[in-house]
């Protein structure tokens, strides 16, 4: 049934020959910094910047350490690509914007000592290069001497910059009174939304001015379900100051379906039932300069701008090197830019004992398992399982990761072991639909189809309009001759959810073909094509509806050019055969 699933375990990024992984969450090392490289003036055909054509003649070895290093950055290597630019630089002194990217670099890389000579003379160069060399130098002064010492050069930072931009949150946070610095934030807004909302919000918490810090929370969230953990735990806080416990508790339970109750929530419900007031995520400025620094790396994160965010978030780390999730952001950034290998150091920063431990320790076996180690990736995974029985997540990633790689059968004990963790407490939640899904498709992977069906089914009764197990469980159906009315219908409302999936569209197609309607397969599989135009059993299949309506000569040229989009090796036979001799008489099977 392996056509059938395509679409659902590409959700999931399943590999097998028909139901192919859908786009990783990690991209490849070094095509995300290509980018980077643009950025800093890095890529293109010109020798290096700043430098004349005959200067950069006369100084081969310079050039060389440049191209060597712009070499290195579109390949991911920070570390290689500030050294290589900064041997060429050691040639050309004078050459400012060269120094800049060497700044960046050396920062990103993790060497903030090593920038800061390069911060000063960028400010003696004055111009737009210095904003972030005075911001790099006022958070040396916060690690050295403290907040209330960076106040002016956080104030003095410049308009029209990211380091101006985040400068009132940073300067809210060097004033003795925090209340004061809420009040700053009221006087110089942002526009970094959340951002600058969550730091408003402790900063009145901080000032204990609990029932402001509540009044202002309440405006980042339209509803209570839909906050953040952090966001929560804040007003679980906020709450229990004000006396209100159980409303405290109870919103801690919003929007946590057992199976991602992750640690921090975990704690501060703890810390209510001993009745204690949970610890605020801000305790101190220091952390709300480095949550600040590494706030505006997600928020350049998010707008696609790697570079500047592994700069914001080293920042943070350096005024705050405890600062775990810092070092959890950081990982992941370098995860995605660099890959798997350059997170293990900062996933691995993050102390035993923190709320964000298991998550980074989580986050760290999967890097090890998309790094090629998947059985050292497993093994951390089960430590982490038998420390703490009541935490589901590292054995639904333990499962995962097992699916990922086609181990069906131990997934499906993984997945086993999560449920009966989570099935008193979450297990029918709405979110842990995601669980039972997973876990079906194990199931039926592994040949236990009435295992898997029930596991879809309670899938589906926890998210009824959920395409991917609609599109599933319809065509799982299809495919046995079961239920063939209800299937039908369950495909046709997964395609009417996500009109623009290639791979539902085609179930919905090759459904049609497999109850011998050959002209509505045709129909489907055709749209289906046109959606995804580059997979090869998509073309297969349309070939197979073109030969069932008398198309030969279509149903050949598909059959051709699913050959020339890398089959799965198993399909190759069977697609040359086809070429061969077309598809046998119905009746003959």
């Amino acid at each position: 049934m392996a056509d059938g699933l395509r679409a659902s375990a590409a959700w999931f990024r399943t590999a097998s020959s028909k139901a192919r992984a859908g786009p990783s969450s990690r991209r490849g090392r070094g095509a995300p910094l290509r980018a980077v490289a643009l950025a800093l003036g890095l890529a293109g055909g010109c020798a290096w910047p700043g430098v004349a054509p005959a200067a950069a003649s006369e100084s081969g070895s310079a050039a060389g350490n440049y191209l060597a290093g712009r070499f290195a950055l579109e390949h991911g290597d920070l570390d290689d690509a500030a050294a290589g630019l900064g041997r060429a630089l050691e040639l050309v002194p004078d050459d400012t914007a060269l120094r800049r990217r060497v700044f960046v670099l050396e920062v990103a890389s993790g060497d903030v000592a090593a920038a800061l000579p390069h911060a000063r003379t960028l400010i003696g160069a004055g111009g737009g290069d210095a904003a972030e060399a005075a911001l790099a130098l006022a958070v040396e002064r916060v690690r050295r001497e403290g907040p209330g010492a960076a106040h002016d050069a956080f104030a003095a930072l410049p308009d029209g910059t990211l380091a101006g931009l985040l400068r009132p949150i940073l300067v809210a946070w060097t004033m003795v009174d925090p209340g004061a610095g809420a009040a700053h934030l009221d006087a110089a807004p942002t526009r970094l939304g959340d951002l600058e909302g969550f730091h408003r919000v402790s900063l009145l918490d901080a000032a204990d001015r609990p029932e402001e810090a509540l009044a202002a929370l309440s405006e980042l969230a339209d509803e209570p379900a839909g906050m953040s953990e952090r966001l929560r735990v804040t007003q679980a806080r906020l709450l229990a100051r004000l006396g209100e416990v159980d409303a405290a508790r109870a919103m801690l339970r919003l929007g946590t379906d057992g199976l991602e109750r992750a640690a921090l929530v975990r704690r501060a419900d703890a810390a209510l039932a001993a009745g204690e007031i949970p610890a605020a995520l801000i305790g101190d400025p220091t952390t709300g300069i480095a949550d600040a620094l590494s706030g505006m790396g997600e928020v350049l994160r998010a707008r696609g701008r790697p570079l500047n965010a592994i700069f914001y978030t080293r920042l943070g780390l350096h005024a705050a090197p405890d600062y775990d999730p810092g070092w959890l952001a950081l990982g992941r950034l370098l995860v995605e830019q660099e890959g798997p290998a350059a997170g293990l150091a900062a996933f691995e920063r993050v102390a035993e004992g923190s709320p964000w431990y298991r998550t980074a320790r989580i986050e760290m076996a999967q890097a090890m398992a998309d790094g090629g180690d998947l059985d050292a990736g497993a093994e951390v995974l089960r430590k982490l399982a038998a420390a703490e029985p009541e935490d589901a997540r590292p054995l639904v990633a333990l499962g995962d990761m097992l699916r990922r790689a086609e181990r069906w059968d131990a997934a499906v004990v993984a997945y086993d072991d999560a449920l009966a963790r989570i099935d008193g407490d979450g297990g029918g939640a709405p979110g842990s639909w995601r669980l039972h899904y997973a876990h079906g498709i194990a199931l039926e992977r592994s040949s236990r189809w009435s295992r898997a069906e029930r596991a879809l089914q309670r899938a589906l009764e926890l998210e009824p309009e959920q395409p991917f197990v609609l599109n599933y469980l319809g065509y799982s159906w299809v495919d046995q001759g079961l239920n063939l009315d209800q299937a039908k219908a369950m495909l046709h409302r997964a395609v009417e959810l996500r009109p623009e999936d290639g791979f539902i569209v085609d179930s919905l197609g090759w459904a049609y073909y497999r109850l011998e309607q050959y002209e509505k397969a045709v129909t489907h599989l055709e749209r289906a094509v046109a959606l995804e135009p580059g997979d090869p059993v998509i073309n297969d299949h349309l070939g197979d509806a073109y030969w069932r309506v008398g198309r030969t000569r279509e149903a050949r040229y598909q059959w051709e050019r699913a050959l020339t989009l890398e089959p799965a090796p198993d399909e190759v036979p069977e697609i040359e055969a086809k070429l061969e001799a077309g598809l046998p008489k119905r009746d003959a099977g």
